[in-house]
């Protein structure tokens, strides 16, 4: 805005020139006219052609103050134009901006406050280890979270064959819907695993097989509006030499929203 009054200003006082000066040449030219002799003074006999051609001669544009005035006049408007179009472009970037930050600022303190929840695999720590283990969630948030529905299944796969890009789920493991608690731990599922050995003659003999256990979790949040998605989490956890489950497996089966 300064800067299309600073335009402004710097156009009006060219303008006040060249009409001050134009001023001065009508001026000047109207003194030389009464200072020169009348027509009818001069002697008949005096051949005068200067005149004729002046008065024959074509209008001259650029003698015209006026018609000089209104041109630049003209140009200076399409610049007053042009910088009001460069302002008003400034002006909508900034609010582009400022409402870009309000919301990110908006999000961040969404993200801080609202719920996340996990999933792990517990040890029941019952005789013999590793026979029994709980699916259990965890809200890490600073606000409850309203649990409404949980996949999971239990696979085995011969040692050496990857699971597969993307997972599919087959079992629902939700005893009921939930309000968790900030903080809040929740088993929703028991499951025995397969065996590792089978018996054989004389002994045992291992199963050479890898067992994971995959799901997701689907929950919303006291910030959700009433159309908005609800947030999964998704997991997949094998089963180690210790009797613990570690996460594994494609980032396709870790996301979480």
């Amino acid at each position: 805005m300064r800067l299309i009054m600073a335009l402004i200003l710097l156009l009006s006082a060219s303008s006040a020139l060249i009409y001050y000066q134009c001023t001065k040449n009508s001026q000047r030219k109207t003194q030389v006219e009464q200072d020169q002799p009348s027509a009818g003074a001069l002697s008949p006999a005096v051949h005068q052609p200067q005149a004729k051609n002046e008065t024959a001669s074509a209008y001259d544009a650029g003698k015209d103050c006026l018609y000089r005035l209104y041109l630049f006049a003209t140009i200076a408007g399409v610049f007053v134009a042009l910088g009001a179009i460069y302002v008003f472009y400034l002006q909508t970037q900034a609010t582009q901006d400022a409402a870009t930050a309000a919301k990110q600022q908006a999000d961040n303190i969404t993200n801080s406050e609202r719920a996340w929840v996990t999933v792990s695999i517990e040890n029941y720590d019952r005789f013999p280890p590793g026979s029994m283990y709980d699916v259990v969630l965890t809200n890490h948030g600073s606000t409850p979270a309203r649990i409404v529905e949980a996949f999971g299944d239990l696979l085995q796969l011969d040692n050496g064959v990857k699971l597969l890009p993307g997972p599919t789920y087959q079992t629902d493991i939700l005893p009921a819907k939930k309000m968790l608690a900030p903080k809040e731990e929740w088993g929703i599922h028991s499951f025995a695993p397969h065996a590792t050995v089978e018996y054989v003659m004389g002994g045992t003999k291992p199963i050479d097989k890898e067992q994971y256990f995959i799901g997701y979790v689907a929950y919303r949040h006291i910030f959700d509006a009433n159309d908005s998605p609800v947030h999964y989490t998704r997991f997949c956890f094998r089963r180690q030499v210790n009797f613990t489950w570690q996460a594994f497996g494609p980032s396709a089966y870790h996301e979480y929203s």
